[in-house]
């Protein structure tokens, strides 16, 4: 996902602590499943920020930061500590 005006920066950014998804990046955060559709949409101001995702299933997402002409993406497998 780009344009010519964008740059991709696809280090790792997402980190799962308990049921809590820890996010390194400021911007318009999405969290999207498998199918395509967005499960978590917000835009945040600060480096480090912490999503709940308690409810979510087990399952894969795609992460996106957007910030500006910024977009980072990550596949990101989020699992229950139950």
């Amino acid at each position: 996902f780009a344009n010519g005006q964008q740059t991709i920066d696809n280090s790792q950014f997402v980190y799962q602590s308990g049921e809590d998804l820890i996010i390194n990046a400021q911007g318009m955060i999405q969290i999207v499943d498998v199918l395509g559709r967005v499960v978590y949409q917000s835009e945040h101001f600060n480096d480090i920020n912490r999503i709940g995702v308690g409810n979510f299933d087990n399952a894969s997402y795609v992460v996106r930061c957007v910030n500006g002409k910024e977009v980072k993406t990550e596949m990101y497998f989020m699992w229950s500590y139950c």
